[in-house]
This record gives structure tokens, sequence and C-alpha cells, in this order.
């Protein structure tokens, strides 16, 4: 859950109103460029839960690794392949990407990392599979699941790992070109998209699997919530792609109100309610589980990839044959003013999951919520409380 607020002081001495604010939150978010990365054709970002450390993969390249938020980068010892998905456990240490050889003559495979990247070594995973495409891991990095799209002589498959990928098992739902895996935090949930009008959700580690229908087909990227329960999926099209929500595991899927775009990779928080979604053409953020979409303010370079901290406050995205951007949350504005006899505590009415909560005193953490109507007015959130001489604390609280 997170804990994360904007607090407002408010005093009202002989009549005049005195204010100050702190913020510890933001609905948007702050890009910049990452001046020490070189332009190279990204194609992957994974990032801890923290958002400290960060991995990110180049087609027909290597594997670069952050230590410090996206600040500097380093060149690892990973092999030049073609990298095309990657993945990391909450700490940051163990990391899994997968190999797509776009070849018939050269193998593919499955590298991990149990240092944070320094070192790699493949793993036993089938690497007669040349089209590995997708990766996710569970918080501790123990629970990895892949797919793959179409190997020679074989259609895509599902293969899961419990022991950091020393060993893999073969799953059994049908067969199709996988484009997408996610998984919960302890890597029993999983979603994985085919190239078709479902996706495929388990409860139990891959043991089994249930096909939950989708309105459109070529769903391709997934994310899932800390839990399993909010599902996000990002779809190629026709004829041009759309993000889809589930909050019960998969089991419904509704249409988001995002833009038309090639969606090439989704992220979510850990409580499945803030989104971030990459297209060729922009990045797209949503903080109320995708009811709304903001397009952020990035330069247009081919964006492909996308990952956040488990809070949402730090995000990384890259570009094919362009930069690496990270991103920081800006506070949002919590205002009073004076209104006769009245008091008007206002926010921006974009601003949702949040409670606004009061307190006489800092020295006490007894915060309780307002019970003032909240009435929107002019694109604000407004109450109106009674003028006293006396102070009161409020604050934004997240749910």
């Amino acid at each position: 859950m997170r804990t994360i607020y904007t607090c407002l002081h408010i005093a009202i001495v002989s009549g005049v109103l005195y204010w100050s604010q702190s913020s510890a939150y933001a609905q948007s978010w702050t890009w910049t460029p990452s001046t020490n990365a070189p332009t190279l054709a990204w194609w992957a970002v994974a990032s801890s839960a923290n958002g400290t450390r960060l991995a990110a993969i180049v087609r027909n390249g290597g594997i670069y690794i952050s230590t410090n938020s996206g600040a500097t980068w380093m060149l690892t010892s990973a092999p030049v392949r073609n990298w095309l998905a990657i993945a990391s456990s909450a700490d940051g240490t163990k990391l899994a990407a997968v190999i797509n050889t776009l070849s018939s003559t050269t193998n593919g495979g499955i590298y991990t990392s149990s240092n944070g990247g320094n070192t790699w070594n493949i793993t036993s995973a089938p690497s007669y599979i040349q089209s590995w495409q997708s990766i996710a891991s569970s918080s501790n990095g123990m629970d990895l699941i892949a797919c793959s799209i179409a190997p020679p002589t074989h259609i895509g498959q599902i293969y899961t790992s419990s022991d950091s990928g020393n060993t893999w098992n073969l799953t059994t739902p049908t067969a199709f070109q996988w484009n997408g895996v996610a998984s919960s935090a302890d890597g029993t949930k999983l979603v994985a998209t085919p190239y078709t009008n479902a996706v495929y959700t388990s409860a139990n580690a891959g043991v089994t699997w249930t096909t939950n229908g989708l309105p459109i087909p070529y769903a391709w990227s997934a994310a899932s919530s800390a839990d399993g329960t909010k599902l996000v999926v990002g779809s190629l099209g026709p004829p041009i792609g759309s993000i889809f929500t589930s909050s019960n595991s998969g089991t419904t899927w509704v249409s988001n109100s995002a833009p038309n775009g090639a969606w090439y990779s989704v992220a979510a928080s850990a409580d499945g309610i803030i989104l971030a979604a990459a297209s060729p053409t922009m990045i797209c953020t949503s903080t109320n589980f995708g009811q709304n979409w903001v397009s952020n303010s990035l330069p247009p370079y081919t964006w492909v990839s996308v990952a956040m901290s488990s809070d949402a406050s730090k995000m990384v995205a890259v570009a094919y044959n362009g930069p690496i951007y990270t991103a920081r949350l800006s506070p949002p504005s919590l205002s009073a003013e004076l209104s006769g006899t009245n008091l008007i505590i206002a926010w921006p009415g974009s601003v949702t999951n949040f409670q606004l909560q009061q307190n006489p005193t800092l020295l006490s953490n007894l915060w309780t919520a307002t019970t003032n109507p909240v009435v929107l007015t002019n694109g604000q959130n407004q109450i109106i409380v009674p003028a006293t001489n006396r102070q009161t604390f409020f604050r934004l609280q997240s749910q």
C-alpha cells in the first residue's frame, strides 16, 4: 500500500488566513533524459521495487544496468545477442533476459544473473527455441515465466521455473504464438497473452490455465498488481491497438480510454492503480486504473518499453535507436481560500484515489477523514469548512 501524501498547514488568527504546504506525492511525472546512456536499439527495461536498480537490453547488443535510478549506466558482461525481454526481482539482484534470434540457424536461450547483472549464465531453458518473446519474475526472483512465439517446427510455448531459472517446466495451455507474460509478487498468479481473442491466466503458478475472452485479438504486453487481481494488457490491433484492464484476475476485461497505439509495453504499480504504457509514438500514464489516460510530454522517439517502481514514484522508458528517460513524481497542489466565514480547501480534480484528512497537530498521528462533502467545481475538488481561530493540518492520503 502506498503511504504518500500532500500536507497543508492552515491557521486562522484574528480572521487572517495563514497556510503552508509540504508535498510527498504527485499525479504527474517529470521526465529527464539519462545523459550517460548511449543511443542504442533499446528494446526493454526492468526496475527494482524501489526504482533504484534498473536493467535495459539492446537488440543485437548487450545488457546495461543502473544502480542509481538511471543517472548512470554500465554495460554488463552479458553476451551480444538479440535480447527481447528482461525481468527483475524486487531488490534488483536477480535478473532474467530472453533471446529472440530471428534466425533458424542460431540458438536462442534464457540468461540469468544473481548479482544485479555483473555476471550472466545461460540457463537450461530450451535453446532450440529461437523466438523467446517475454519473461516475468516473482518479487524474490525465484519464480519465472517465459513464453515464445514460434520456434522452428514448433508453435509457441510457455515455460516456468521455481528455482531462478536453473530448471524449467513446460506448462500446458493451448499452444499459440505467445507475446507477453506477467506475474504476481508471489509467482502464483500468472497471465499470458497469445495472438488471439483471449488472455490466459493461472492461479497455481502455471499448473493449470483458464481462458478469458478479450474483445479483440493481438494482445501483446501484460502487467499485474502485486496480488495478481488487477491486470492490464496492451494490444497491437486491429487496426490500431487498445488497452484493457481486469480487476478480477482476468475473468472480465474492460476497454480503456487510452489513445490508439501499438502498445508494446505496459507497467503497473504494486496496488495496480497507477499504470503506464509505451507505444512507438507516446508514453501514457493513468492514475485511476485505466479510467483516464494522459500522454506524457516526451520527445517523439520510438518508445518501446516502460517500467516503474512499486509505488510508481519512479519510472523509466527506453526508445528504439533513441535515449533512456527516467521520471519522478511532481507534487500536486492543495490550497486554501477564505470565503466569508468559511474556508475552501481545494485540490486538482484529476487527483483520484486519495482521501482528505485533518489533524489539529503534527505531534500526533491521529489523522481523521474529513467528513465534509467533496464537490467538483471548475476542475477542482473542493470542501467547505467553518473558519475558526485555530490551526488545522490537512493532507491528501493515498488509499
